[in-house]
């Protein structure tokens, strides 16, 4: 089982094939706990923007955050 975004390519190109298209894995949570935007040094910054960025490309309207 892989995630949507991680196959999506080799479903595109028909490597890979679904098995079950009615079934799908509950999604699970991704937190990141950080200090306060005050305290977060420069670079823990840097990766929140682009780890929520490439999650937004990636996943799109299935992401929510909070």
């Amino acid at each position: 089982m892989l995630a949507e975004f991680v196959a999506s390519h080799y479903l595109t190109s028909g490597a890979l094939v679904r098995v079950l298209p009615g079934w799908q894995c509950p999604s699970l949570p991704l937190h990141l706990l950080t200090p306060t935007a005050r305290k977060r040094a420069a670079r823990v910054q840097a990766f929140i923007d682009w780890a929520h960025a490439l999650l937004v490309r990636r996943l799109g309207p299935q992401l929510e955050t909070r």
